[in-house]
């Protein structure tokens, strides 16, 4: 017994001295573990909190760039577009601002066209409407010159009428060829105050677009030719006036005893205004054709003609009824040709006086 117990302590020595030495391990292991765990924890600690810090920084990065982006687009700056350093779903919302921001520049580039459009022509329109009224001011003009021109050529006739009834009404009775002759010359007066006021009459109906013409068919060649023959007259041992044609045949439905009265009118002014010479062609103008009178002369200006045809002719008239009769002289002759759809176009001569074209339509 004695030497079991013996064994039994000295196995329970061994067993407690083992267990000693393995709790020492075990302790020396926790230790261990807790330290490797310690470190392990703070590597970790620093790995995650230098991928935190590469994550912001990575994302504060195009975040950035997308907020100066918006700044600029606020600016108006839409050409700068958006460029990121990387992908995912920010690059798409800066795809998104670059399309938008290039939607804002061409609808800003179209605006600015069409305002461009607008403003042309708003100032298209604005000349348009400031050449009407000085169109409008030149007509009133026009008009209040021809008004004053009429009342003073009327007046020349009626204080000729009157004068001539008061000679004849004052004193005894005189012989009936003395009454005869008053008449006459009475007659003459009211005739070429007649004339002035039909004359007006036709310009007004005209303006109003209410004047009646006799139309026929007028061969234009023929009627050149005509023309010039009719107008000798006024040239007696002077040059007379030459007739020539660059079409054989053109044909216009018009008034012939008003248009040759409205051409005679311009070639009397003509003559009257010092035309040493005078040409009447027929050309081709475009689709249509043109009457043009010629008029060389150092008197003759195309300023002056053109106002000439908003005043009275000066000429007292050769007979009353007479194509050759003056009345409103060149404003009626401008009426008898718009009326017919024709154009009167005034140019200076290279060999010195005017060029008058009167245009036909086709």
């Amino acid at each position: 017994d004695r030497d079991f117990a013996r064994l039994i302590r000295s196995a329970l020595d061994r067993q407690a001295g083992e267990l000693l030495y393995q709790r020492r391990a075990n302790q020396a292991q926790l230790r261990l573990s807790e330290t490797l765990a310690i470190w392990v924890a703070l590597g970790g600690m620093l790995i995650s909190l230098a991928a935190l810090w590469w994550v912001i920084r990575s994302f504060r990065r195009p975040i950035n760039q997308l907020i100066d982006g918006a700044e600029a687009l606020a600016r108006g700056e839409t050409y700068v577009p958006i460029r990121l350093d990387g992908g995912g779903e920010l690059d798409s919302v800066a795809g998104a601002m670059n399309r938008m921001a290039e939607d804002i520049s061409r609808r800003q580039r179209e605006m600015e066209l069409v305002n461009a459009r607008l403003e042309s022509a708003v100032a298209a329109r604005t000349a348009e409407l400031e050449g009407l009224i000085e169109s409008l001011r030149a007509s009133e003009g026009s008009r209040t010159q021809l008004l004053a021109d009429v009342s003073h050529e009327l007046r020349a006739p009626l204080a000729e009428i009157r004068t001539e009834s008061e000679i004849a009404l004052r004193g005894v009775d005189k012989p009936v060829v003395e009454y005869k002759e008053a008449l006459s010359r009475c007659r003459d007066a009211s005739g070429r105050t007649s004339i002035i006021v039909d004359d007006l009459l036709f310009v007004a109906r005209q303006e109003a677009g209410t004047i009646r013409l006799d139309l026929s068919s007028v061969e234009l060649n023929g009627f050149v030719h005509t023309l010039a023959e009719s107008c000798r007259q006024f040239w007696a041992d002077r040059s007379s006036p030459v007739a020539s044609s660059e079409l054989e045949t053109f044909t216009i439905m018009a008034d012939a005893r008003s248009l040759r009265r409205a051409l005679v009118l311009l070639h009397d002014h003509l003559a009257r205004s010092g035309a040493e010479a005078v040409t009447l062609r027929l050309v081709r103008s475009g689709a249509g054709a043109a009457i043009v009178i010629e008029a060389v002369g150092s008197g003759l200006s195309a300023t002056l003609l053109k106002h000439a045809f908003h005043q009275i002719s000066p000429a007292p008239a050769i007979e009353p009824g007479s194509v050759h009769s003056p009345g409103l002289g060149l404003s009626v002759a401008r009426a008898i040709i718009e009326a017919h759809g024709g154009r009167v176009r005034i140019d200076e001569n290279p060999l010195g006086g005017v060029n008058v074209s009167v245009g036909f339509p086709a």
